[in-house]
């Protein structure tokens, strides 16, 4: 881990975070309240292990079902500084992107201090966000709707965090009616 002194304090939260993007892992809080991490691989393992979740959206609030074209959210050019101290750089870019959507460059400084494991994470990294894709924004089931099988809504209270899901029964206009993604936000609501 990088030094630090007094005069330039960093917070947990800061340091877990930063070890967590270092491996494209994520921290999250689990229905328990628990704090919790998972990286790209536990993801792509459960995947490979479990398989996809279905779920219709036939269950869900129309108005609810939201897509997203996350260009704030490509990364086209990429400087990882890393080792101890971060005393070594490397860089990667995607040019078809850059010519595409112009210069869209994020900075890192990451704890991983291999050379290899540093072009992984660039080449994963470049791979997932130099396009920028349509995402699934929000969707909601009402777990109260009396049209919903048991067993549907048994698999919606069931979501977690990191859990490979595909919804079926979307508009056509939206990825071709059928989405599938890793889940990254679970919320349960009381209803009135």
């Amino acid at each position: 881990f990088p030094s630090h002194d007094s005069a330039d304090p960093v917070s947990s939260y800061n340091l877990c975070a930063q070890i967590a993007q270092s491996a494209l892992g994520q921290i999250y809080e689990d229905k328990f309240g628990q704090v919790c991490y998972a990286d790209a691989d536990h993801r792509a393992s459960y995947l490979e292990a479990n398989g996809y979740t279905t779920i219709s959206a036939n269950y869900a609030i129309p108005t609810s079902v939201k897509s997203i074209l996350q260009i704030g959210k490509i990364r086209n050019s990429l400087i990882f500084n890393y080792g101890a101290n971060y005393n070594s750089q490397a860089t990667d870019t995607d040019a078809y992107s850059i010519a595409t959507y112009g210069r869209y460059q994020r900075s890192v400084n990451s704890n991983l201090h291999n050379l290899s494991d540093v072009l992984d994470v660039m080449n994963r990294e470049l791979n997932l966000r130099a396009i920028p894709r349509e995402q699934l924004q929000a969707i909601t089931f009402r777990l109260d709707n009396s049209d919903m099988p048991d067993a549907e809504r048994d698999k919606i209270i069931g979501m977690f965090f990191g859990q490979p899901v595909v919804i079926n029964n979307l508009p056509n206009n939206m990825f071709n009616a059928s989405f599938n993604g890793i889940v990254s936000w679970v919320c349960y609501r009381d209803w009135e």
